[in-house]
């Protein structure tokens, strides 16, 4: 069985259908989703029906507790408007249907797979909006220890990464709509169940359109 395991979409409908696409190709048997569907980019009401037709599992984002919080009134838009720019208001525009669904993620959730369990979470265990990268380990390797699991499946810096520490393995798939590691492609990471190893993909796509978008909605 290959399951598959994606994050970071931010509204970037083009990836997300040109992975879907591959993903339907190598004939993958499940899909997890680690959160940030919207903002940044400007199409997240078509990447979110695209995801709920998957019928994979979900978790929230560091950007859908952004929507939540805007919209319940914890926090100013203003807060997050020089970042996000017009993403943000179209963000803001999401029937109710999809709000639900946000409410409805839970921040992390414990899988099970052939007898072994994995950990995700979006940004760390802890804090979805906490950034595990590698050059910054000695600032999260004790806390990671807190959580019993051998494997830990992360998202959030937008940058692939493998880090083996005490029995743990610690993975991040990277994001589909927005890599920061400097390649023009979107990114996921796959798991072989048979051979139990998983893989990195850097995916290339069309973004003559993204582009497009971009030049016009100026972010």
């Amino acid at each position: 069985m290959k399951i598959a395991f994606l994050a970071d979409i931010h509204g970037n409908y083009f990836a997300l259908n040109k992975v879907l696409e591959q993903l339907k190709k190598e004939k993958i048997n499940r899909m997890y989703f680690l959160g940030d569907y919207i903002n940044y980019y400007y199409e997240p009401e078509k990447c979110i029906d695209k995801i709920i037709k998957t019928k994979a599992m979900c978790i929230r984002g560091n950007h859908e507790e952004i929507l939540l919080k805007i919209r319940s009134k914890k926090v100013k838009k203003k807060k997050y408007k020089a970042l996000l720019g017009k993403s943000l208001d179209i963000s803001l525009e999401l029937k109710s249907k999809y709000i639900n669904f946000f409410q409805k993620m839970p921040k992390k959730k414990v899988i099970s797979i052939k007898d072994e369990k994995f950990l995700l979470a979006h940004g760390s265990p802890w804090d979805n909006n906490f950034y595990c990268y590698k050059n910054n380990f000695n600032k999260w390797k004790k806390k990671i220890l807190k959580y019993k699991y051998k494997v830990i499946i992360l998202a959030h810096t937008h940058i692939q990464m493998e880090k083996n520490y005490k029995g743990i393995k610690i993975l991040n798939v990277g994001s589909v709509g927005q890599p920061r590691d400097g390649t023009k492609s979107a990114h996921y990471m796959t798991y072989n169940t048979k051979t139990k190893t998983f893989k990195f993909h850097k995916l290339k796509y069309d973004r003559t359109k993204l582009l497009k978008q971009i030049e016009k909605n100026g972010i």
